[in-house]
């Protein structure tokens, strides 16, 4: 979740609160979906599937390695998102 280049930093969630999975055993490539995510604020990310609230990363796992100095997320993004699977 926070990627910094220059020394490189980089902390990447893994709390099971930052994943989805439906618990049906769906195949996502299997049909199209809808993917978004809500910035917010520095603090406050909210993830959807197809219009319908999946995930909000808790407070603690924005920046737990104080990257961002306690600021959180404040600068501009990308979503990167892999269709590799």
């Amino acid at each position: 979740m926070v990627f910094i280049r220059e020394p490189i930093q980089d902390y990447q969630p893994t709390g099971q609160e930052t994943w989805y999975a439906d618990g049906n055993g769906t195949i996502w490539s299997d049909e199209y979906h809808n993917y978004g995510v809500l910035w917010e604020d520095p603090f406050s990310l909210s993830y959807y599937v197809d219009g319908v609230l999946v995930r909000t990363t808790p407070v603690n796992d924005i920046d737990p390695e104080n990257y961002t100095n306690g600021n959180g997320l404040t600068k501009p993004m990308h979503l990167i998102i892999s269709a590799a699977a």
